[in-house]
């Protein structure tokens, strides 16, 4: 059937209109899918910018907190450790002096209660900066640490160190202890182990930390599990100096972790 010039004008322009309609919704596929390249590109900057604040704070916090714990520690030692010392000076002249045996055994009473304060006073002094960590380094450091652990507790706890002549940064060496530290406290007071096993390997390029213990565990991806904030706090010190670290831990089988920090 033969076609009249009208009726192929009608077709052309029908055809035209679905091509122009095809590119125009090729168009705004294209535009949408950009837009959505685009945006989620954003998103990604976002996210990261946000990640790299929260560290940046992160940082600063747990800065803030060591050099406070510094402030504590001098003015433990400086202030209140020296003033107990002039009191037990002054008691020990009064003494001299002569005093019914009342008055001897009140001072007896003084001076034993001067000792323990003095004694608590140097270790809560010790526990927020342990000078060990900086004289002599991280090994020696938590090998001092698991002997004050041993002498407050009956738990079997083993100690392995490679010592190697090894420089380590010290915000790396503080945050490693201060892991360490909070493991053994998180054990004695929650895992009811009997036995924990510390290693630490120096590497001319990596620090590596491993911890077990055969404590009753818990299940750290169980509903409604939430990290206490001993755990809370070694994820941050990990992240803060870009360790890597894993946290393995199963309900009647113990915790383990591991912490490895590399350089070039």
């Amino acid at each position: 059937m033969d076609t009249t010039p009208a009726q192929t004008e009608i077709l052309t322009t029908i055809f035209i209109g679905i091509f122009i309609m095809l590119l125009l919704a090729l168009a705004f596929a294209l535009f949408f899918y950009f837009s959505q390249r685009k945006f989620q590109a954003q998103q990604i900057a976002a996210q990261e910018l946000e990640i790299a604040h929260r560290e940046q704070l992160l940082l600063a916090s747990i800065q803030s907190q060591e050099e406070e714990r510094q402030r504590l520690a001098r003015e433990l030692h400086d202030e209140v450790g020296s003033k107990l010392n002039v009191i037990n000076l002054g008691l020990h002249q009064l003494k001299k002096q002569g005093a019914t045996n009342e008055a001897q055994q009140s001072f007896q009473d003084l001076f034993g209660l001067v000792r323990m304060t003095t004694e608590t006073t140097r270790r809560i002094a010790h526990d927020l900066l342990p000078p060990t960590l900086e004289k002599f380094g991280l090994p020696v450091a938590l090998e001092e640490l698991c002997d004050q652990y041993r002498q407050s507790s009956p738990v079997a706890l083993d100690y392995e160190f490679s010592e190697r002549d090894i420089p380590l940064d010290a915000l790396v060496a503080l945050n490693f202890f201060r892991v360490a530290q909070e493991l053994l406290s998180n054990a004695y007071k929650y895992s009811q182990a009997t036995a924990i096993k510390i290693t630490l390997h120096l590497k001319p390029n990596a620090l590596e930390l491993a911890y077990q213990d055969n404590g009753i565990g818990f299940d750290p991806n169980a509903r409604g599990q939430q990290k206490g904030m001993g755990l809370k706090n070694i994820e941050s010190r990990m992240r803060t100096i870009q360790a890597d670290y894993r946290l393995d831990s199963t309900p009647g089988r113990g915790t383990a972790f591991t912490a490895q920090k590399t350089w070039s």
